[in-house]
């Protein structure tokens, strides 16, 4: 084979290798950083959804991070009749339906299923979200302040503090990146260190619940599970969340890890109960039933929650 056929049937498969990886999600040449960036969802939907009716003081404010099963990376609703959901985007409160601004993907999400779930538990909080949600997002993106997801997520909190909008809890859902990675428990420890800290400085005082969301490709992480327990061991204001691992059979997930609408829904559920034991461990008006964190000193003052 001559030279120059050689350098062209060379190119012929560089291309086609380039595409199989596009395909994937991975674009050849492309740095983590770049393709992390290309990912983070944009607000053009947003401004052109209705606002909000009126702030509601009484409204359960959750603020919502993690990976895609946070994200709107599930099964898409068929017209199922949901009313809409008070959303904070960068151009203010908006009413929304799946897919949630502030989340990547375009299919459904666990969080317009969660109003029913409350409501079946006695809770007829309407609810105030903020989702700050990207698809394949690793621990070490989300701790990395200098990365572009640490900068969005700096930005999305100015903008809310500036909003004068503060959670009454924050709800954690991610791991599947780390599973992929295979990421160390302790490496995934000192990482959600560094992001709770960050938090902590950026006026974020409210309780985390801290799902454990591992499970993709037919694997979950034990070392990410393990970290996630000795962080609740440690930090009083690290609460347990749901166990979405659990959620394993065919009928919860397509693709071996986002959920179908069923498991949308039963994921919905198990985040409510967990919502409703961080409120019955408070008392309306008064400090959380927990002991206060040192970094909660960063703001002055110990989370509040409203049963």
């Amino acid at each position: 084979m001559s030279r120059g056929r050689l350098l062209a049937t060379s190119v012929i498969a560089g291309l086609g290798l380039a595409a199989a990886w596009q395909v994937s999600g991975l674009h050849l040449g492309d740095t983590e950083e770049r393709r992390l960036a290309q990912r983070l969802p944009d607000f053009a939907r947003a401004a052109a959804l209705p606002p909000c009716a009126g702030a509601d003081q009484a409204a359960l404010r959750l603020l919502i991070l993690g990976q895609s099963n946070a994200a709107n990376h599930g099964a898409p609703a068929e017209n199922d009749g949901r009313p809409a959901l008070d959303l904070w985007t960068p151009q203010g409160c908006v009413q929304a339906t799946d897919p949630l601004p502030g989340g990547s993907g375009s299919g459904g999400s666990i969080w317009s299923h969660l109003p029913d779930a409350l409501r079946a538990l006695g809770r007829q909080h309407r609810l105030s979200l903020a989702v700050i949600a990207v698809d394949a997002s690793s621990i070490a993106d989300w701790s990395d302040a200098k990365g572009p997801l640490g900068r969005h997520l700096q930005q999305r909190l100015q903008a809310l503090h500036a909003a004068g909008w503060q959670p009454d809890l924050v709800l954690w859902q991610q791991g599947e990146a780390d599973t992929r990675k295979g990421t160390a428990q302790a490496e995934y420890q000192q990482s959600f260190e560094r992001l709770r800290l960050s938090l902590r400085e950026q006026g974020i005082a409210a309780p985390m619940l801290l799902a454990r969301s591992t499970l993709c490709g037919g694997r979950r992480s034990e070392p990410v599970r393990a970290a996630i327990t000795d962080l609740q061991r440690l930090h009083t204001d690290l609460l347990a969340g749901p166990d979405t691992d659990q959620l394993d059979a065919a009928a919860t997930r397509f693709g071996a890890c986002h959920f179908s609408q069923a498991g949308l829904a039963q994921a919905a559920v198990l985040w409510a109960r967990t919502i409703d034991d961080a409120l019955r461990s408070t008392k309306t008006g008064e400090p959380a039933a927990l002991p206060a964190s040192t970094l909660w000193s960063a703001t002055g003052q110990a989370p509040t929650l409203r049963p």
